[in-house]
């Protein structure tokens, strides 16, 4: 994820989802931040001037007392540590439940192979395995060009964590047409 996409149309669907699925459960917020210079930013004084006004901090005002973020830089280059990092934290002595909440810049690897802006199918299998029943995860979702593509989402997600069932993702069209998120709640170990 990256900052200059803090307060567009999409966060207004992003954090209605994770408001609204996280039923008291701690917060903890996976954005996989990259905070490089953007190659197609052509100076990066710009990029730092609008950057340094944004805060992921921000959203614990809508989680008061449950909101975590994982703010250390990502890169697929260490995202084995990351991930490892992450997992370690969810096992830290907690008194109720976690909504997961990962947010790539694109959404879970294709099949062609991921990049930076991808959740990795093995990150996601990890976070799913690191989770107590009752938990949740939220995965952010960016439409890729192909029709149906809500419904393969929800058949290749059942096929990754082996799950039965995968929900239909959440989204508002009317807000942004383009995303979606998956919820998946843990109902065993």
């Amino acid at each position: 994820m990256r900052l200059r996409w803090v307060g567009d149309s999409r966060d207004y669907v992003k954090w209605d989802c994770v408001f609204e699925k996280a039923d008291g459960r701690l917060v903890f917020y996976v954005p996989m931040l990259r905070t490089k210079v953007d190659r197609d930013c052509r100076h990066a004084k710009v990029q730092e001037h609008f950057d340094k006004r944004k805060n992921l901090r921000q959203f614990e005002e809508l989680f008061p007392g449950r909101f975590i973020v994982f703010d250390t830089e990502y890169s697929k280059e260490f995202a084995d540590k990351y991930f490892h990092s992450v997992t370690e934290k969810l096992k830290e002595p907690r008194s109720r439940g976690v909504l997961v909440f990962i947010d790539p810049d694109t959404g879970i690897e294709p099949k062609s192979g991921a990049n930076n802006e991808h959740l990795r199918i093995k990150d996601l299998r990890l976070v799913w395995a690191s989770l107590l029943k009752g938990d949740k995860l939220v995965v952010y979702q960016h439409a890729p060009r192909t029709e149906n593509w809500k419904q393969n989402l929800i058949t290749r997600v059942a096929e990754i964590l082996q799950v039965k069932t995968v929900p239909e993702p959440y989204s508002n069209e009317g807000i942004a047409k383009d995303v979606c998120f998956l919820v998946l709640e843990k109902f065993e170990l």
